[in-house]
């Protein structure tokens, strides 16, 4: 009798996973659910919480800023020529919150007169606080984020 009835449970159970419905998702799909939504949560700090996404964005992104030119302003010292220039640094937050230096866009001017420039930017982005990463809400998972910041450089004798 034991017999049978495990014939029987076996057999159930075989049966029972081939009219299982599967679900396949395209990588398309995976691709569009993957991508950064006006609904995700962007890198912040505490001081920065906001309701408002845009505002909260802008209070980060000026943290960042500041905390970049404080570094700049104290390693930098005096210039030899006086102009002001827009430097495009592109910066990851990884999913923990670590900051690090992607890209630089710089002028052939700025780096004759400050050669050391994109070192210390570098320098700068890592000393940068650690941040709370990006969050992607569809899945309420930390992920690493990029974003491309604009610097002013002002030089003066």
């Amino acid at each position: 009798m034991k017999k049978y009835f495990f014939l029987i449970l076996l057999n159930i159970g075989l049966l029972g996973c081939q009219n299982m419905n599967t679900l396949e998702v395209s990588a398309t799909e995976v691709e569009l659910a993957s991508n950064w939504s006006e609904n995700d949560q962007p890198p912040t700090y505490a001081t920065c919480e906001d309701s408002n996404l845009n505002n909260q964005r802008a209070c980060f992104e000026s943290l960042v800023s500041e905390s970049i030119i404080f570094y700049l302003n104290s390693e930098l010292g005096i210039s030899n020529a006086e102009f002001s220039e827009d430097v495009i640094v592109t910066i990851q937050i990884d999913s923990e919150g670590y900051f690090s230096l992607l890209n630089v866009q710089l002028d052939d001017s700025i780096i004759e007169v400050i050669p050391q420039l994109e070192t210390k930017l570098k320098e700068a982005v890592q000393q940068i606080p650690k941040a709370q990463p990006g969050v992607k809400t569809n899945v309420g998972t930390f992920v690493s984020t990029k974003f491309a910041l604009p610097i002013r450089i002002l030089a003066r004798k």
